[in-house]
């Protein structure tokens, strides 16, 4: 990764050359929907949870806790819990400074049981299923005159699924405006949680975010944020700092954000002078699950604290079952306390 990335950042600031990005259509998908494959059963449990059935990572379990701590104190209060619900223990991985613990085990888990052992002990909020989640589909299009959300001329539109005809005049959000006013900034920092951002698509290359306090490729944490290389942000899906995106979606999400605009070629972002930080949430087999996304709000909000203009994030997935929570005024617990 080390070479890869270096060379990404040194061509930050160089121009792309158009006749490069002829192979290149990823932006311009049409009908794209790159959530993950139908999962095998050997990658997903079925997990009655709350009367309902949900997908989410086999044996794996979600446990939150009240406050940030040391990775000794998330894995006691991970174990006691274990033993206050009777269960056997495979594995206690902390995570996200310790306000989290991802407890794994073969042994079941009921809903009334759980919500009783996590009262019994001090320190700890909740337990909840490591739930995998699924993205949504989006509509792209590389050439300017057709992105009818920046500016609806009335065109005919036939590029989306569930439209076919002249489009509505002004029923659009005033982009051209907008960028009368101002067409954006690389101080302010926008998130894409995701299945990560293609790191040399030539339209989206120069308004990545590069950390400035870190080496890329060195295998060093050289700013001591307790993550090594996140260069351009941070794979939470397999635990290393190469956000690449090897699914799709997430790069289309990041180009309607931030692709690069007025450089003459691919299409144009909201923005076209931005930078985006890559938050991938899935993994090698494209499953998006509770643990990486909490871990992402929390890197998200760590940096912030930190003093890096983090000002939004994109979340552009769903869960399985997405009238789970309908009814329950919390939502998942652990994803809450990371935003908040």
């Amino acid at each position: 990764m080390s070479r890869k990335q270096s060379q990404r950042v040194s061509r930050r600031h160089q121009a792309c050359a158009p006749e490069a990005l002829e192979p290149r259509v990823l932006l311009s998908a049409a009908d794209l929907f790159m959530g993950p494959q139908q999962p095998q059963d050997s990658l997903v449990a079925k997990v009655a949870w709350r009367g309902a059935v949900l997908d989410a990572m086999p044996s794996s379990w979600i446990v939150t806790l009240d406050d940030m701590g040391t990775d000794d104190r998330a894995k006691s209060l991970a174990s006691d819990l274990a033993i206050g619900l009777g269960i056997e223990v495979e594995a206690i991985r902390p995570f996200a400074r310790g306000r989290y613990a991802e407890l794994t085990t073969p042994s079941p888990i009921g809903d009334l049981l759980a919500s009783r052992a996590t009262e019994a002990i001090p320190g700890v909020v909740a337990i909840e299923p490591n739930l995998l989640y699924t993205t949504n589909r989006i509509p792209n299009d590389p050439r300017f005159s057709e992105q009818w959300v920046h500016e609806n001329s009335g065109q005919f539109i036939n590029d989306v699924p569930w439209f076919l005809g002249s489009g509505t005049l002004d029923a659009d959000i005033d982009s051209t405006d907008a960028w009368d006013v101002t067409t954006g900034s690389s101080d302010v920092i926008v998130a894409v949680i995701d299945t990560g951002i293609d790191l040399d698509h030539p339209d989206l290359v120069d308004n990545l975010w590069v950390n400035p306090g870190e080496i890329p490729g060195n295998g060093i944490d050289d700013d001591s944020n307790g993550f090594v290389d996140d260069v351009h942000g941070y794979d939470f899906g397999e635990l290393d700092g190469d956000p690449d995106d090897a699914e799709g979606h997430g790069t289309g999400c990041a180009g309607l954000i931030g692709a690069v605009g007025n450089n003459g070629i691919g299409m144009t972002g909201v923005a076209w002078d931005v930078s985006l930080i890559g938050m991938k949430i899935a993994d090698r087999f494209g499953r998006l699950s509770s643990s990486a996304i909490v871990a992402a709000h929390d890197y998200l909000t760590m940096m912030i604290g930190r003093g890096h203009n983090i000002v939004a994030s994109n979340n552009s997935y769903g869960a399985f079952a997405p009238t789970f929570y309908a009814d329950q005024d919390d939502g998942f617990i652990g994803e809450r306390e990371a935003i908040e």
